[in-house]
């Protein structure tokens, strides 16, 4: 076998922004982050010398095109990270920043992105890079209990309150926005590019549930974000920016209230994200239904919202939140299957809290 055919080289072909990424190397490991081989500035190809004919399954073949704008690195004790270029002492940075002090951290309804630190760029003076935790998007993997949505709402609005008493509208809080620390999730870890995989890319990663580990949800990407002091008498903003295009109030030229606009958002993301996919949550209709008013004026302000959601999930049957999420386009017999599955899945948890009691535990 030839040791460098010509199909391999697509793997070999870095990206610009890999590129970029070698340059800035040494910055990094000053700082006690080390970047994967492919990124570093004398990589050479594992599968050069060797001829694998599985090139697509080494580690460095994993191209990072998926999230240009970021990169992964690890610490010297082997902790993962994520670095994201930013404007040199920007909005962006200085809302991030502001959350994540050791004060607002201690508070745990404080559900924003912890940063580890930023680090100004040497050879750029407008750019800095900001180290955060390495986060997943908060639905991957999907959500397997009915109780682990209700967990996800209860930390999002309880995060929403909290921003927004800081003088914080996020402006873009839809689930792409908010990410998960699934490190209990992950025990042995998984791959910071292609997440299914465990992070040696040497098959599957596994996985617990969310509801045996626990886990916990944060904002991220302040990049819109607006901050509005209790002294600054302008309260309203306009742009039409953000993923969301459905808020009625959006306007380049007409003022609209930025925390009203968080509301309809996530009342949006509940409802594009759970309640029409699963037949099952119903019980998110009511707060949606007043977090999605077309009247700001009439729609419910995150404080507002938080008691709502609490007095609606009393209200939800042990049986239901242990139950999958119902995909409401389902085949019958897929129905049928899953939830006889959901059915054992029940009937074990109540026979196990049962004998619990029984014996004292």
């Amino acid at each position: 076998m030839s040791a460098n055919p010509e199909r391999y080289r697509a793997f070999e072909n870095r990206t610009p922004d890999e590129k970029h990424w070698a340059t800035r190397e040494e910055l990094f490991n000053a700082h006690g982050y080390n970047f994967r081989p492919r990124l570093r500035k004398d990589w050479v190809p594992s599968w050069r010398n060797t001829g694998t004919p599985a090139v697509h399954r080494s580690p460095d073949s994993v191209l990072t095109a998926s999230q240009t704008h970021l990169i992964d690195a690890y610490t010297d004790e082997g902790k993962c990270v994520c670095i994201k270029p930013v404007g040199r002492n920007d909005e962006e940075s200085r809302i991030a920043q502001m959350l994540s002090t050791k004060e607002l951290r201690s508070d745990p309804r404080n559900h924003c992105v912890p940063i580890i630190e930023i680090i100004d760029d040497p050879e750029d003076d407008t750019t800095s890079y900001m180290v955060m935790p390495l986060l997943r998007v908060a639905d991957s993997p999907p959500f397997q209990y009915v109780k682990e949505i209700v967990d996800f709402v209860d930390q999002v609005l309880e995060g929403l309150v909290f921003i927004h008493e800081k003088g914080v509208a996020h402006r873009d809080c839809v689930m792409r926005n908010i990410l998960m620390d699934a490190d209990a999730m992950y025990p042995e870890g998984f791959h910071p590019v292609h997440y299914g995989y465990k992070r040696d890319y040497s098959g599957w990663a596994t996985y617990f549930p969310r509801s045996v580990v626990g886990v916990r949800y944060y904002f991220a990407d302040f990049g819109i974000s607006t901050h509005i002091s209790e002294e600054d008498p302008q309260k309203l903003v306009t742009g039409v920016l953000g993923r969301d295009q459905e808020p009625p109030e959006l306007s380049e030229l007409v003022p609209y209230d930025p925390f009203k606009l968080d509301v309809f958002i996530m009342g949006n993301m509940l409802r594009q994200d759970f309640y029409n996919k699963f037949a099952n949550t119903g019980f998110l209709l009511p707060l949606i239904s007043r977090m999605t008013a077309v009247d700001p004026e009439q729609r419910v302000t995150a404080k507002e919202a938080l008691p709502l959601w609490l007095e609606l999930r009393e209200k939800i049957p042990i049986v239901q939140r242990e139950w999958r999420p119902r995909p409401r386009f389902e085949h019958i017999l897929e129905t049928a299957a899953m939830d006889t599955m959901s059915l054992w899945n029940v009937s074990t948890q109540f026979a196990l809290a049962v004998f619990e009691k029984l014996c004292g535990w």
